[in-house]
């Protein structure tokens, strides 16, 4: 890539701006109002070292709420859960699923009937499918779902 230029989105193509850097990642976003996807650009080079704090913590339901001890991840799946139910969404793609944990909670939470998780981390995947949850060990791109 040429130096001072952006990412090409991997949904549509089309062109990203930088959005944020948070726990080692630099997240793009597209620039199609349209699409408006946001991934990870120039993943870190060794993803053991940045997951492996997270992969003994799973997902906890106590009196109707989510936690996760070591994540404040409580307010992205209530947010989830709510968008879900309103919008009757039967279908989840989570890239970057991590160690499944939101996977996880919106299986236990919702009445969604399918949820698939893209992590390019092999041992994220494989703590994932520990866990009984269908996540897929690659970087996102639409080659991987086209069947």
């Amino acid at each position: 890539m040429l130096e001072g230029s952006s990412p090409k989105c991997l949904v549509c193509y089309n062109e990203s701006t930088f959005l944020i850097s948070k726990d080692n990642f630099d997240h793009n976003i597209c620039k199609n109002s349209e699409c408006l996807f946001i991934f990870v650009s120039n993943p870190p080079k060794n993803l053991n070292a940045v997951y492996k704090k997270e992969l003994d913590t799973i997902f906890v339901e106590t009196s109707n709420e989510a936690t996760s001890p070591k994540f404040d991840t409580n307010k992205n799946i209530m947010y989830a859960k709510k968008i879900i139910a309103s919008n009757k969404i039967s279908s989840l793609l989570d890239i970057g699923s991590r160690n499944g944990n939101f996977l996880l909670a919106i299986t236990n939470l919702t009445n969604i009937k399918s949820v698939v998780g893209v992590e390019p981390n092999t041992q994220a995947t494989l703590h994932s499918k520990k866990l009984g949850l269908d996540v897929r060990n690659h970087f996102f791109s639409k080659n991987i779902f086209i069947n």
